[in-house]
């Protein structure tokens, strides 16, 4: 792997976790009985650019690299459901957590008065930030699973 690519790895990975992390302060924050909106639309901000820029640097490094030499690694380890099960899975979660992060980010950015009166409108944004911080974190976690295999030698 080339420094450019190793470089874009990087930053896949570290804007993923800001973005779970700036998911969890955001649901945090709504579950507060006094809501600090400046801290909402933040961390809701970068919940959202965290997650376009992992998927955009995660895309690039799946097009050019992934598929020529960590997928054949993977599929001839002893673990290749690694990649049948959990990439497949990852794949598919990640498309759907950009738009649950645009939906958080308009709401708090946009519905501030709505929030703080409607209690029921609140519930929903809490389960909307659980939604994303609980999606981020299977991803983070089937990242981990994905890379460990493979760095096993297929036997």
């Amino acid at each position: 792997m080339n420094p450019a690519l190793k470089i874009n790895l990087i930053v896949h990975i570290v804007v993923g976790l800001i973005a779970v992390a700036a998911f969890y302060a955001v649901l945090v924050n709504l579950l507060k009985s006094r809501l600090n909106f400046f801290s909402l639309r933040f961390f809701s901000l970068a919940g959202v650019i965290g997650i376009f820029l992992s998927w955009f640097t995660g895309g690039y490094y799946y097009a050019v690299y992934y598929g020529q030499a960590v997928k054949p690694i993977i599929k001839k380890s002893g673990y290749p459901w690694i990649h049948d099960v959990l990439m497949e899975a990852k794949e598919h979660v990640f498309l759907f957590l950009p738009f649950l992060a645009i939906v958080l980010a308009l709401a708090i950015w946009f519905l501030e008065s709505e929030i703080l009166a409607d209690e029921k409108l609140k519930r929903y944004l809490i389960l909307t930030a659980g939604a994303a911080f609980v999606l981020g974190l299977f991803i983070v976690l089937m990242g981990m699973a994905i890379s460990g295999a493979a760095n096993i030698k297929s036997g």
